[in-house]
């Protein structure tokens, strides 16, 4: 009997989006079908690839997404529940009352941009903000774009999130049109994932995930596939006297968002310029009290709060280094010493929670 495996990203009151597959079967794609209460809605096949969820090792082959848009006729908020059956299922392999599901905003949010650094459930806030605005007003990962359309995107979307330090923003953006926003994480946590994350590129030179990225990331990725993190000669291969290129990647990496610059190693005056940046953010967030940040942002834009599940954007992988051991936390301390710093100032005056 079929055994499917279904995950939605984007849930809404216009449409819903995902992957889904039969774990007995994953090369051949799922065919879903979709009803509000005993209504059929329509169907699609869940063969979008999605390279994502290959490079995470969740799907052989990635092929495996969906989107489905709810017609207009469909008042959802009329409805009890909404469901997915998959053929050969035997029932339904997902379901959610109606009253859990956001309504898509009708109005404009003033432009919001959110600052994503890397491993940080920046992925989960896309997802979110994704379930309540038009997808044509937002745009994700725009640092994967050409810098001659951000003139553009200021004008045409109400959302950006992208992979850029606060330099890049100031640089490329007039950030007095905008609303900031950023999430930090408890930095050893962030560091062995952000690791594990860029490691990760490297654990197939031949297939697309890999050939996807820049030379300077597959070139990195190459090299931190080489040394065994789990002993102590190889956490040397994140150390300060490494090249310039790595170091600064894995060198206090939050606190080097929210500086105007970017030095070679980041300094004690380079933590308090990072410090006084913070105002130019509406909210800064930490990963460990997500919920709270997303409340805050819905109070600050009145919106209504729906409790979303986090999708932290993590691979299976196995632990690379134990971040709870005490000696090597001591000698990867150099790395995260002020991003320590900045992440305790953050959670201790709450700044997720801050107002106008």
């Amino acid at each position: 009997m079929a055994v499917f495996q279904v995950f939605i990203d984007v849930l809404n009151d216009h449409r819903i989006s995902g992957w889904c597959f039969d774990l007995h079967d994953p090369g051949t794609p799922a065919r879903l079908t979709f009803y509000a209460d005993g209504q059929k809605l329509g169907d699609v096949a869940a063969d979008t690839h999605r390279e994502d969820l290959k490079a995470l090792n969740l799907h052989p082959t990635g092929r495996c997404g969906f989107e489905f848009s709810i017609p207009d006729s469909t008042v959802v908020g009329s409805c009890a529940s909404l469901y997915i059956y998959a053929r050969g299922s035997g029932g339904p392999i997902w379901e959610c009352r109606a009253d859990e599901v956001p309504r898509m905003i009708s109005g404009k949010l003033p432009a919001v941009f959110f600052m994503h650094i890397p491993k940080t459930a920046g992925t989960s806030f896309n997802t979110f903000i994704s379930s309540l605005l038009h997808k044509d007003a937002v745009a994700t990962h725009i640092e994967n774009m050409e810098t001659d359309r951000y003139l553009s995107l200021q004008k045409e979307k109400s959302y950006l999130a992208g992979h850029l330090p606060l330099r890049d923003i100031k640089r490329w953006f007039d950030i007095s049109r905008f609303d900031l926003l950023t999430l930090l994480r408890e930095p050893y946590r962030q560091l062995h994932s952000h690791v594990r994350w860029i490691k990760n590129i490297g654990a197939d030179p031949e297939g697309g995930f890999f050939l996807s990225h820049h030379r300077f990331f597959r070139e990195l990725a190459l090299r931190l596939n080489e040394p065994d993190f789990s002993i102590p000669d190889g956490l040397e291969a994140l150390s300060l006297d490494q090249p310039g290129d790595l170091v600064s990647l894995f060198d206090n990496n939050q606190t080097r968002h929210f500086l105007d610059g970017n030095p070679k190693k980041v300094s004690r005056s380079d933590f308090q310029a990072a410090k006084q940046n913070l105002d130019c953010f509406k909210l800064v967030g930490a990963t460990e009290q997500y919920t709270q940040f997303v409340s805050s942002f819905c109070n600050s834009y009145g919106l209504n709060y729906i409790d979303q599940r986090q999708r932290f954007n993590q691979s299976n992988g196995e632990m690379l280094f134990d971040y709870h051991d005490e000696n090597v936390k001591l000698k990867l301390f150099p790395l995260v010493e002020f991003d320590l710093l900045l992440y305790e100032h953050v959670v201790k005056n709450r700044l997720w929670d801050r107002r106008d």
